[in-house]
């Protein structure tokens, strides 16, 4: 029964989350935020200077394709060795999923670049973070592996922490870089914690369905 209200909760949350998204993207498209996202792009970059410039590079390479990449081919390897092979995959299938799914919403929406002082030169379009979205889906499935296997509430609240600093740190870094705006960020953060429940979903609804053939049997 805990297993279905858990199913039932991510569901709900799911629809919320994607419909915020919705929102958000409807709003980009009609450029009804882009005045906002101006003020709050100008009162970060008025925080700029060279070292602080080049600590929020190496927070935004931990965002990074190559990084989240090679991170992900070494804790697909760490789960096989440990003999959980389903996680491994619903973790390497969910990630590339992700990737895919953002390149899509790119595509879709078509929003330029930021033009006002780019730091770093990115050549793709710019809504949803594709820093923030795969970021989020990232650490925060780490976070969810851990506590399914740890159990343990200070190494979860340790784990959490981290992720939820590296993530903000990482959405942060690319407003300060010039190479997004804040409410591609945030489109980005919405769209990760969407497919993240929806991986979730999946998975619990895999497990359920596994455990009610094996009673009928």
């Amino acid at each position: 029964m805990l297993i279905l209200a858990e199913v039932c909760a991510g569901i709900m949350f799911c629809l919320v989350s994607l419909r915020a998204f919705y929102e958000l993207a409807e709003r980009i498209l009609r450029r009804d935020v882009v005045y906002l996202d101006e003020i709050i792009s100008w009162f970060v970059y008025s925080f700029r200077n060279p070292v602080l410039t080049e600590i929020m590079k190496f927070i935004t390479f931990l965002g990074s394709g190559y990084w989240l990449s090679t991170i992900t081919v070494l804790t697909i390897g760490y789960l096989i060795i440990r003999k959980h092979k389903r996680p491994a995959l619903l973790f390497g299938l969910s990630l590339i999923a992700c990737a895919g799914l953002n390149l899509a919403l790119k595509h879709f929406v078509d929003r330029p670049r930021p033009y006002m002082s780019p730091l770093v030169i990115e050549n793709t379009t710019s809504f949803p973070s594709g820093h923030a979205m795969n970021s989020f889906v990232f650490y925060f499935t780490l976070v969810y592996f851990i506590y399914h296997y740890a159990r343990n509430q200070y190494v979860l609240s340790k784990y959490l922490a981290i992720a939820i600093s590296v993530v903000s740190l990482v959405g942060l870094s690319r407003v300060y870089l010039g190479v997004h705006y804040p409410s591609d960020v945030a489109a980005g953060y919405l769209a990760g914690f969407t497919w993240l429940l929806a991986t979730m979903v999946i998975e619990k609804t895999l497990y359920v369905y596994r455990v009610f053939r094996v009673m009928r049997k």
